[in-house]
């Protein structure tokens, strides 16, 4: 166990995570508003329209910050729903739309709120248990999937700034946000597969010593 290790890797997630969440759902309900004619944002309601899953144009539709972040931060985001058109069965914007009318596809500014602080407390605790339990073990650190993810974050990050630059090619950070989004799944899809194998090992040491003790 190396929880100072799955401290900083936690700091870092939720400092990267907070600023770009703030930022998106700032810029989201300041259009909702504007295009509602509400008074109170708060009264502001979301229509999500679901989206069929397309692995060509998986990219297209999402914003550089919603591909950075559900790259980066896949299991989190699996578990919060957050912005997602379609969460699953208890995932927290599942939970959050139940108060808030009972539809899958609507939600308040509250509501959207409580989810993406859900979302950061997530990322915290995953990254905490990530970093502290480093189950691939590499002679290079920088070949280990959460250090791969973790760069990628910061690639990210550097894409979102490039973004709001006066830098010609503004094509670049949405490319690159695409590929910091497939790098990170397929770095967490390994780490995944490697704590499978530690598991099952694990099980049958643990059955063999039954077995001996017998």
């Amino acid at each position: 166990m190396k929880w100072r290790r799955g401290l900083v890797f936690a700091l870092i997630h939720i400092t990267i995570a907070i600023p770009v969440i703030l930022h998106l759902e700032d810029a989201n309900w300041r259009y909702l508003r504007s295009a509602l004619r509400v008074a109170s944002p708060v009264r502001a309601v979301a229509f999500r329209e679901e989206v069929e899953w397309d692995p060509v144009t998986v990219c297209s539709w999402l914003s550089l910050e919603d591909r950075i972040l559900r790259g980066v931060d896949l299991p989190a985001w699996i578990v919060s729903g957050w912005r997602s058109s379609a969460p699953l069965p208890c995932t927290l914007a599942r939970i959050a739309a139940a108060f808030h009318g009972g539809y899958r596809y609507v939600y308040s500014r509250s509501g959207e709120m409580a989810v993406s602080w859900g979302f950061v407390g997530l990322i915290f605790l995953q990254w905490l248990i990530v970093g502290s339990f480093p189950v691939l073990r590499v002679k290079r650190w920088f070949r280990e999937p959460s250090v791969v993810i973790t760069v990628c974050a910061l690639v990210g990050v550097l894409a979102l700034a490039w973004q709001y630059t006066d830098a010609p090619q503004k094509d670049i950070p949405d490319l690159a946000a695409s590929i910091v989004m497939l790098v990170a799944w397929t770095a967490w899809l390994v780490w995944f597969m490697w704590l499978g194998l530690v598991l099952i090992k694990a099980a049958k040491a643990k059955w063999r010593r039954l077995v001996v003790n017998a």
